[in-house]
């Protein structure tokens, strides 16, 4: 049987979260496929869609898949072409000759940055959509947010962020062996000045000392270990410096006790889920450090500024989870920490809705996987 190819564009750079959902996408659609399939992994970061590639992709692919993850951010320093996460211009757009799947994306605009969109991104969003033969979007935030930028409602599916569906690979961990409570701790380090309250740097470290607090009550009270489950390297000296310090032995990072797994990659995102997996509960500030706890049966409190973290427990039903560093003074105090993490622990039907919504979720998802093995199908024809 003929094998189809299919050019993926996706953040294929540094980011744990990036390649867990990548590779759950692959992993998922090789599960629905009864056809072989190859993926030309393409970095949307370093890449643009210039003439020539434009031509080799008419020519080598059978399907261009977009996606998922935060498409939708301006990263100033890609010099985007289409003011959002896959380059190209306008006029090339309606030049691709294969099948466009747009998988998943979401708004990824940081709460705090206030430099704006490119001017020609709502136009390019718009002719994407048109030219899309499915055009999906990971929460219902994402599609109000693009309705209003002028896209057409009827065609914007709303699909559960991949990340969420990766299988997860045993692996072996001195800190697994413990018999103690494993609190997993994701702690947002980069972009300070669009992630943190002005003054950013006070917020954040206020931020940092409250959680501090927090997790000395947990020792204390639980016994509990703190790991904190790294997203990106070399990003978080500052807040491992002063956990490290004052928790000593019950402060452990990722990183360090499996640097096997590191730096992150697509052939270890298994092996992330499985740490997920086995925590109690998790804290996190990174959208997907939420949406992997939940995907593999782990309760978590999300923390942060960014909408992606808003609409996701919003999908989910699980609001009243989320502590809001945009009022980080009264939702971020210690006690505030706590409060919602005791309540998390002894939810007694949090695990059962989790698991009703998550079924629900996994059938979409399995859905929209199978649509595209059938476009896939009918260009064979």
């Amino acid at each position: 049987m003929k094998s189809k190819t299919i050019w993926h564009v996706g953040g294929y750079n540094r980011n744990y979260g990036d390649f867990v959902l990548l590779e759950s996408i692959r992993e998922n659609l090789e599960k629905q496929s009864d056809i072989p399939l190859n993926f030309v992994n393409i970095d949307c970061q370093s890449t643009h869609f210039f003439s020539e590639l434009i031509d080799e992709l008419n020519e080598k692919a059978d399907m261009l898949l977009i996606g998922g993850g935060g498409f939708i951010m301006n990263r100033h320093e890609d010099n985007s072409l289409s003011g959002w996460q896959w380059s190209i211009k306008n006029e090339d757009i309606n030049r691709i000759k294969v099948p466009i799947v747009v998988y998943g994306i979401g708004y990824n605009k940081f709460y705090y940055d206030n430099r704006g969109f490119k001017e020609q991104m709502n136009e390019s969003l718009l002719l994407t959509q048109n030219k899309a033969k499915l055009f999906s979007v990971r929460n219902n935030g994402t599609k109000e947010e693009l309705i209003n930028r002028g896209l057409n409602k009827d065609k914007i599916e709303v699909i559960p962020d991949s990340g969420m569906f990766i299988t997860p690979l045993k692996i072996n961990a001195n800190f697994l062996n413990q018999n103690r409570m494993l609190i997993g701790l994701n702690f947002v380090s980069d972009r300070p000045q669009f992630t943190f309250p002005d003054d950013y740097n006070q917020s954040k470290s206020e931020i940092m000392n409250e959680l501090l607090k927090a997790c000395k009550y947990f020792i204390k009270k639980y016994n509990a270990l703190i790991l904190n489950i790294d997203h990106i390297l070399g990003l978080d000296d500052e807040i491992n410096d002063l956990f490290k310090r004052e928790l000593g032995k019950n402060y452990l990072v990722l990183s360090e006790e499996l640097p096997q797994i590191y730096p992150p990659s697509l052939v270890n995102a298994h092996f992330l889920a499985y740490i997920y997996q086995q925590m109690s509960f998790v804290i996190g500030m990174r959208g997907h450090s939420n949406i992997i706890s939940f995907g593999m049966g782990t309760p978590f409190i999300a923390m942060g500024t960014h909408n992606k973290n808003r609409f996701f427990t919003k999908d989910i039903g699980e609001e009243k989870y989320l502590i809001d560093l945009r009022d980080y003074k009264i939702c971020a105090k210690c006690d505030i920490i706590i409060k919602k993490s005791e309540e998390l622990l002894q939810d007694s039907d949090y695990k059962q809705r989790a698991k009703i919504k998550r079924n629900k979720l996994k059938k979409d998802f399995c859905d929209f996987n199978r649509k595209i093995i059938r476009i896939l199908k009918e260009e064979e024809d």
